[in-house]
């Protein structure tokens, strides 16, 4: 089983000291402490999610410092502009 049998999207989770590590998951959630939780299932290729979500993951509030979607090619952030253009 490879892990995109569990979500759809890809994901990069970011850690307080600049490691970071790449998670498939149908969506993430911050919960009300901070903690952030991914939801998915398993599902064969080309099926469509389960009826009922799972929680794959949790990460604790402190173990984490910013989540974003991935480019499953490159790993950088998708639909992020990193210009800094001075707007005058």
């Amino acid at each position: 089983m490879a892990s995109d049998n569990y979500g759809d999207r890809f994901w990069r989770i970011e850690d307080h000291e600049g490691g970071f590590l790449y998670v498939m998951a149908d969506r993430l959630e911050i919960t009300e402490n901070g903690a952030l939780i991914g939801y998915g299932g398993y599902r064969k290729t080309g099926e469509p999610p389960p009826a009922e979500e799972q929680v794959l993951f949790g990460i604790g509030t402190q173990d984490w410092r910013m989540f974003f979607a991935a480019s499953m090619l490159s790993g950088t952030a998708c639909c992020v502009d990193s210009r800094s253009d001075d707007a005058e």
